[in-house]
């Protein structure tokens, strides 16, 4: 189980938000917007799940169980195409990743990756974060 829940990660989200550009002109979602009549816009937090699990052959205690999980997120921006606002969304996500929630966690590599998608009338992007940690068992 990752270290946070997709409740945090809205939350934090908006706080990040609210508080680079002074005012929340982006929702953030949490239910899909492609299910909503309207092309809404703003962020919607997808999922938040332990992507990987692979066991570490550096273990530290003979017998020990060391473990390096890999935790990820992701993101959509959903938005029309040519909004003057998309670059200030993308410019949040390397601030966002270096965070207290991720940051003091115990998450020793974290990365993001930004793919941008084109669809009917809208333009979306898809931003997944991939956090890694060690966890003994």
């Amino acid at each position: 189980m990752p270290l946070f829940t997709q409740q945090q990660v809205q939350n934090t989200l908006t706080n990040y938000l609210a508080a680079t550009t002074g005012t929340q002109y982006v929702e953030v979602f949490y239910n899909f917007p492609a299910s909503e009549n309207v092309i809404s816009e703003g962020i919607y937090v997808a999922e938040v799940y332990q992507a990987d699990r692979q066991k570490n052959s550096n273990g530290i205690l003979p017998g020990g169980h060391v473990y390096t999980i890999k935790d990820r997120i992701e993101m959509y921006i959903v938005t029309q195409q040519d909004n003057p606002y998309v670059e200030n969304m993308l410019a949040i996500f390397p601030i966002f990743i270096d965070d207290a929630l991720f940051s003091q966690s115990g998450y020793f590599l974290r990365e993001h990756t930004i793919q941008q998608q084109y669809v009917k009338n809208s333009q979306r992007y898809r931003i997944t974060f991939d956090l890694s940690r060690l966890q003994v068992i």
